[in-house]
């Protein structure tokens, strides 16, 4: 993909974050998170579940590849219809102890693709990718606690 190529599909992704998270704000993603949307580069894994497996392994392999910050996105024909967005790091845990985290954020689905378990296919991907990258846990912050304990996470 050219430079310019990269770029406008980053700022269409971008765009579409920040739309449906912070379209009442003031407060734009890239000012928020600067890790994942203050640079164009961030690595972005597009996920088509009409025309590829979802355990293409294209999620474990940015993982193997040491890429730490990511966007995931579900689309079909260039339509977004939902995403989430990843960091990865390693943490002590106790002295000499560490433990590798996936962190996740900025989860969100179009408000035209809610109730069809796009978020349930994104978790999914994720979760088989840490697994086989033998990350140690997966972290979220979200007030929708009934949605995803039912994707088998709990508070902590």
């Amino acid at each position: 993909m050219f430079a310019a190529e990269k770029r406008q599909d980053f700022d269409r992704i971008h765009l579409f974050f920040d739309h449906l998270l912070r379209a009442q704000s003031g407060c734009r993603l890239k000012d928020e998170f600067p890790l994942i949307f203050g640079n164009s580069n961030t690595p972005i894994v597009s996920i088509n579940p009409k025309t590829e497996n979802y355990l293409s392994g294209k999620l474990l392999a940015s993982f193997e590849a040491g890429i730490d910050s990511q966007i995931l996105i579900l689309e079909e024909n260039e339509q977004i219809k939902a995403g989430l967005c990843v960091l990865i790091r390693e943490i002590e845990i106790a002295p000499d102890e560490f433990a590798k985290f996936c962190f996740v954020g900025s989860v969100v689905t179009h408000p035209g693709f809610r109730q069809q378990g796009h978020q349930k296919d994104l978790f999914h991907v994720l979760s088989n990718a840490c697994f086989q990258a033998e990350l140690d846990f997966i972290v979220l912050w979200s007030n929708q606690i009934d949605f995803y304990h039912k994707l088998g996470f709990f508070l902590g």
